[in-house]
């Protein structure tokens, strides 16, 4: 009997240690926490044309309680510098749920130019470490028709043991969120 639950217990532990693809976090990635988008802020006749960007994809609210604006935004290859959904996808492979797991996640840190980060170090077993940035500017922007906080202007991975520019994130990292 007692080897019997032994076996089980020793299998049940292997599986758990040994199973591909496990990921963890430093910050625990919980699920994202949606909030409306700000009013005025989803769309209509002002968000047309050269302004269609800046419509709210969604919004989700940080640990410290502030909303964070996931703008639709437009990749690099636009023409435009890029930001927001369409810019941390097809210019760093970071998906929308990546972005919003992450600052629902983790606290805000001060960032250049008076912007806040919002970092994440997802581990996972036979990948090894990376971090994911997010990236966000408080202020309204001149260009979007509202005058609500900017929100998220890019998303991107870094090696956290390298001290390198900010990356496209490989796909391990969207597939294991």
């Amino acid at each position: 009997m007692f080897s019997r639950i032994a076996a089980v217990l020793l299998a049940v532990l292997l599986t758990a240690v040994v199973t591909p693809g496990l990921a963890s976090a430093d910050v625990p990635l919980g699920p994202a926490i949606y909030t409306p988008c700000p009013a005025g802020t989803a769309g209509g006749p002002s968000y047309r044309g050269a302004a269609a960007p800046y419509r709210c994809y969604s919004a989700v609210v940080d640990p410290l309680g502030n909303t964070v604006i996931l703008r639709e935004g437009q990749s690099d290859g636009s023409g435009e510098s890029g930001f927001g959904w369409l810019h941390a996808l097809y210019d760093h492979n970071v998906s929308d749920t990546a972005v919003e797991r992450v600052v629902s996640s983790a606290y805000p840190i001060s960032a250049p130019k008076g912007r806040v980060r919002y970092i994440a170090e997802l581990r996972v077993e036979g990948r090894g470490v990376m971090a994911i940035w997010v990236e966000v500017d408080r202020s309204p922007s001149d260009k979007a028709p509202d005058q609500e906080p900017f929100g998220v202007l890019t998303a991107y991975c870094k090696v956290p043991s390298k001290a390198n520019l900010e990356n496209k994130c490989p796909a391990w990292v969207n597939d294991s969120l």
